[in-house]
């Protein structure tokens, strides 16, 4: 009898299913966002998800790539919305799908909690501050870079960023007035604009 099949006879424990993987991912993000990257445990998330830890170990690894994968799967509707965009493209184009990606991201749930707990857990730990600036740079400065020909396109990146995470944490943590009232299409709209400023603008 293998490992992973006594583990699936423990009573009360989710056996090693399909669902195993979204069901630790999902429980991973809820307890970074509860109690901080130091205070989560492998065996906190394991609880949390119904499983055994020992699966939360095959699946994911250490903690530091448990923490990545809940971030860096957040992220991928940035990749999935810019897709193929390169230097030279419609602008407009790039900065209409960049917005409303990125509002869906912080206008809905998981991924808004997902996201105010990975801040959060950076705020708080300096692993998980340098975990989540690796992420953000392979995951979304990078590809938003790549979709304009500026010298600057690295700057330009960050910037929005730093504006996206600004109104998100007015709206979100706050509760800054008007941002935390708009509705969100307004917000996508906001978003839409942002995006085009920074990435076709002059900066100063």
């Amino acid at each position: 009898m293998t490992g992973e099949n006594r583990l699936a006879r423990r009573p009360g424990r989710r056996p090693g299913t399909n669902e195993t993987r979204p069901a630790i991912l999902a429980a991973a993000r809820e307890s970074f966002a509860a109690h901080g990257y130091e205070k989560t445990t492998i065996r906190g998330i394991a609880r949390r998800a119904g499983v055994d830890p020992a699966l939360v170990h095959h699946f994911y690894g250490p903690k530091q790539e448990l923490f990545r994968a809940s971030v860096a799967d957040v992220l991928a509707p940035i990749t999935d919305a810019l897709g193929a965009a390169a230097p030279g493209d419609d602008p407009g184009a790039t900065a209409e799908r960049l917005g409303t990606a990125l509002g869906s991201m912080w206008e809905r749930e998981p991924t808004r909690g997902a996201l105010l707990g990975a801040l959060r857990s950076a705020v708080t730990s300096d692993t998980a501050a340098e975990l989540l600036r690796g992420i953000v740079q392979e995951k979304a400065v990078a590809v938003v870079a790549a979709t304009t020909g500026q010298p600057d396109a690295e700057l330009r990146a960050n910037l929005i960023g730093a504006t996206v995470i600004g109104i998100a944490v007015a709206r979100h943590v706050l509760g800054v007035q008007p941002i935390a009232s708009l509705d969100a299409d307004e917000v996508d709209a906001l978003l839409v604009g942002v995006v085009r400023h920074y990435l076709s603008d002059e900066l100063v």
